[in-house]
């Protein structure tokens, strides 16, 4: 349920799994499932932050099938056969590396690749990550500035559902199980003290300066 009275609400199956620090329900996503949020005019700005927090499970049986890269959230549908992706943005957890790529179409490049996190993704913890688009796109990782590029040119736009937790053409190669919790769409750029002050649990009291 989207809880901004906007009335965003998702669409799709999931079950629900234990919430953040052990305060109501965050969402399991495994088997391939995901979240669609459907296209609104809300979506159509040159700015938006995404945050959320992350929960990666071990689980070795389902961790060492599918495929590299799998997407946790998504604006865009990809045409895999035929090389054609519309990401504005995708956030993507390289499975290799344990760590995340953002993808953000452009004119110049189809795929969009932008950035890919210093972070490592660790398992069995909670994850805060933020993502912000404005002239320039900033990954934060628990409330700490990880990345920043500088968009030269605006990426495609779409109409296109927002996913959450995989999407449908990769449903079947990217079945690992997560839990995402406290999803936040905004569509403007959300300041670095909001984030931080999100992301507050994660650090632990310690200044992320």
């Amino acid at each position: 349920l989207d809880n901004s009275g906007n009335r965003n609400h998702g669409v799709g199956n999931i079950k629900s799994g234990p919430g953040l620090a052990g305060i109501g329900s965050s969402a399991l996503f495994s088997n391939g499932e995901y979240i669609q949020i459907p296209y609104n005019d809300g979506f159509q700005s040159d700015e938006f932050t995404i945050t959320f927090w992350v929960f990666f499970i071990q689980d070795f049986g389902s961790n060492s099938k599918g495929i590299r890269f799998c997407p946790l959230v998504q604006r865009g549908d990809d045409d895999i056969s035929a090389s054609k992706y519309h990401r504005v943005p995708g956030l993507y957890l390289d499975r290799k590396e344990k760590n995340l790529n953002i993808y953000m179409n452009s004119e110049d490049n189809e795929e969009g690749e932008i950035l890919s996190s210093n972070s490592k993704m660790s398992f069995q913890r909670w994850i805060h990550v933020s993502l912000t688009k404005s002239t320039t796109l900033k990954l934060y990782i628990n409330g700490i500035l990880d990345k920043e590029v500088e968009i030269k040119k605006q990426p495609k736009e779409t109409k296109s559902p927002l996913y959450i937790g995989n999407t449908p053409w990769l449903k079947d190669q990217c079945d690992f199980p997560v839990l995402i919790d406290e999803f936040r769409y905004y569509n403007t750029e959300v300041k670095e003290e909001m984030i931080q002050a999100e992301a507050s649990l994660a650090l632990g009291g310690i200044d992320p300066k």
